[in-house]
């Protein structure tokens, strides 16, 4: 081979691994732009305690996701951002509002469907002759 083809040749590929290299760059660029490295959106707005949520964003360009859960009938994990990033936190579904966590979401259960035996006579909810359906208010 000619020194003068072999000469072209060279910088042909030297020309289009230059021109690999700058749309590489340009992808990563637009790419940047488009997924930032930090951000964090909740759907159910934030310490939203009787709405199921998820949690979802990007920590150092990894993306990660969480929803809201039960840890059991009384305990619920809340996710919420703080800021640019992921937290959660632990609560008792106990109040005036609620009184049960139920996939996710902390809920209001009347006393005959909370699956306890509210008025001591050894029977829960629907097996009570005070309860005539679920949303009964006591088992009385």
């Amino acid at each position: 081979m000619k020194d003068s083809t072999r000469n072209f040749l060279g910088v042909m590929i030297l020309g289009l691994l230059i021109a690999l290299a700058i749309i590489a760059t340009q992808m990563q660029f637009w790419e940047a732009q488009a997924y930032p490295a930090f951000y964090c959106v909740d759907r159910d707005g934030g310490k939203n305690y009787m709405f199921k949520g998820e949690v979802f964003g990007n920590y150092e360009s990894f993306p990660f996701s969480s929803e809201d859960r039960c840890e059991s009938n009384e305990v619920l994990v809340e996710f919420f951002c703080r800021g640019d990033l992921s937290d959660s936190e632990v609560v008792e579904c106990r109040g005036d509002s609620y009184n049960r966590c139920v996939d996710g979401e902390c809920v209001f259960l009347q006393e005959c469907g909370d699956d306890i035996d509210n008025d001591g006579d050894g029977l829960i909810d629907l097996d009570d002759p005070g309860c005539q359906s679920l949303t009964d208010p006591d088992e009385i």
